[in-house]
């Protein structure tokens, strides 16, 4: 499998960080970020401070579990990241988006995720892995009120307040 560079935008808790991310031969993103490595490495990378001081370098290490959330800047990110289309790994699991709601320090977020069933939410908490992956987001700044979308954000379970099933549209 070749090497993929993703583009992507990491928020830690006073600072927003963009660069390129190796993935290796990991994989898909969310596969590359719930491996046992302990920090990710951004290259060509931009650091935007709280205060407003932007920094440009050419590459930094970013703990994990700093990480609240980390978005693909990919337009299509809806079927994962990285993910090869024609071979599936055996055994593939059917996954069902749950549109769902959660709140993390200075951030709401709506969107999909991937549950083996529409009742699998608790069971999706308590997994190992530490980052969920959630397509089709609106993400909104609790902060300015500012919102967004992206195609594909993976959320640091260990940083969520809350996570609840959305309401059905009507």
């Amino acid at each position: 499998m070749k090497e993929q560079i993703v583009d992507v935008i990491v928020h830690v808790d006073s600072t927003v960080l963009t660069g390129a991310l190796s993935l290796g031969t990991a994989g898909r993103l969310s596969d590359y970020l719930n491996t046992s490595t302990k920090f990710i490495k951004l290259t060509d990378a931009t650091i935007v401070k709280c205060n407003g001081i932007v920094e440009k370098l050419d590459e930094i290490h970013i703990n994990k579990e700093a990480i609240k959330m980390l978005i693909a800047a990919t337009k299509d990110a809806g079927r994962g990241i990285g993910a090869d289309y024609r071979n599936k790994i055996f055994p593939f699991v059917k996954k069902v988006p749950v549109e769902t709601k959660m709140e993390l320090a200075g951030y709401e977020l709506s969107g999909k995720l991937h549950c083996k069933n529409t009742d699998a939410l608790p069971q999706l908490l308590e997994r190992d892995s530490t980052f969920l992956p959630c397509t089709d987001v609106r993400i909104r700044n609790l902060q300015d009120n500012t919102s967004w979308r992206a195609s594909f954000a993976a959320v640091n379970r260990t940083k969520l307040s809350s996570l609840q099933r959305a309401a059905s549209p009507a």
